[in-house]
């Protein structure tokens, strides 16, 4: 992480910075800093919420974008418990908690700050400016595994507003509030114990400061789309995806399509001639995909054929995985009974890329063939074989 990275006012999250027990981000690099603050044993958790001025007037109240954003790691942790190991205590299970709202003088468990901090909190991150939402652990019971901390949001605008003149004015008040609920999530993610993804997701590193940033000409801006969510543990989207398109070349007259060969993928759909691109569109939320062709660049759209995954139909592959939870037990700790060494590094929620089976068959009756679709969190992707050669068709 480098110095123009903090400038800009990203998420901090592993640095091992401390102030009077106090700890940035939710975690550090080494002992339980990466801990989820809540376990099972905790059964309630006290919140509170507390605003300046600059958050008034937002599209959705900020009080509605904690309860949303709450409600979306509940749904997505309870997801992720059908690939979570299990150890001789049973598994270990992350947002079970009634979260309850307190006023902010009755000692929450976890304060959410928008765009306000108290002087000892100001002085331990020197320059809120330079932070466009942090969450700090500020004490931690090694017992009952259990943390105490705040999140601060800062402000659109104001003297408190978050540095960088890439990043969006105001960017908390357009739309329907898509970027803050964004942000609340990506936060509550590292108080769940979720640590920085390689994705370019909801929870990697960057993902505070490309939210916000300002699009460049003409590039649409993809994250403000209003309240929906993408999924973490479980695939939700469900955008058109094109693929198997010739190059499209832009001169003064009129746009014109380079030539493109028919290539195995058009084969395995079915096309006879050369297109200029095959379209997919996601309907039936994740199972049917319809194959639509542009053969000439001005020309309709036709459905040629679709793909249905079967989700009854689990194939065995070697699905890939990614621990993004872990739990760092201590002797002191009495929540599980554990035999093993009291310091392990236990596995909690799991990331993985599920198999199935399928088929694709053409709306002329002609092609019906098999598929396999590796479904992830963040993508699904479709194989079909064509002539003994395993294609990536989607």
């Amino acid at each position: 992480m480098n110095k123009v990275r903090l400038t800009l006012g990203l998420f901090l999250f592993q640095i091992n910075m401390s102030y009077a027990g106090w700890v940035s981000g939710g975690g550090q690099v080494v002992r339980d800093g990466n801990n989820p603050w809540f376990l099972e044993n905790t059964q309630v958790v006290k919140y509170c919420i507390t605003s300046s001025k600059e958050f008034s007037n937002l599209p959705t109240p900020v009080e509605n974008l904690v309860e949303q954003s709450l409600k979306y790691w509940k749904e997505e942790f309870n997801y992720s418990l059908r690939h979570s190991p299990g150890f001789e205590f049973g598994k270990i299970k992350i947002a079970t908690q009634t979260f309850f709202k307190v006023d902010c003088d009755e000692n929450p468990d976890l304060a959410l700050q928008f765009g306000v901090l108290n002087e000892l909190q100001e002085q331990f991150l020197g320059d809120p400016k330079k932070f466009i939402g942090i969450a700090v652990r500020t004490d931690y019971d090694e017992v009952n595994l259990k943390a105490k901390g705040f999140i601060y949001f800062s402000p659109d605008s104001g003297p408190l507003r978050y540095l960088g003149e890439h990043l969006k004015d105001n960017a908390w008040h357009l739309g329907y509030g898509g970027y803050l609920k964004r942000l609340v999530i990506h936060e509550l993610g590292h108080v769940f114990g979720i640590s920085h993804t390689e994705d370019g997701r909801i929870m990697a590193e960057g993902y505070p400061e490309e939210l916000i940033r300002k699009p460049l000409d003409n590039f649409p801006d993809i994250w403000n789309t209003g309240l929906s969510m993408e999924g973490f543990f479980k695939y939700k989207n469900s955008l058109n995806f094109s693929n198997l398109c010739g190059l499209i070349i832009v001169t003064d007259e009129k746009p014109k399509k380079q030539a493109q060969n028919l290539t195995d993928e058009h084969k395995f759909l079915g096309l006879t001639k050369e297109p200029s691109c095959v379209f997919f569109d996601n309907l039936n939320y994740r199972q049917k995909f319809v194959a639509k062709v542009h053969y000439e660049l001005n020309d309709p759209l036709v459905p040629i054929g679709e793909f249905n995954i079967d989700y009854s139909k689990t194939i065995a592959w070697p699905a890939r995985s990614n621990e993004v939870v872990k739990l760092r037990l201590n002797p002191k700790q009495t929540v599980f009974h554990y035999s093993g060494d009291p310091h392990d590094l236990l596995p909690v929620a799991i990331r993985v890329v599920e198999v199935y089976g399928g088929s694709y068959h053409t709306y002329d009756g002609k092609i019906r063939k098999p598929i396999r679709a590796n479904v992830s969190p963040s993508k699904i992707e479709i194989f079909g074989a064509y002539h003994d050669k395993v294609l990536k068709v989607y």
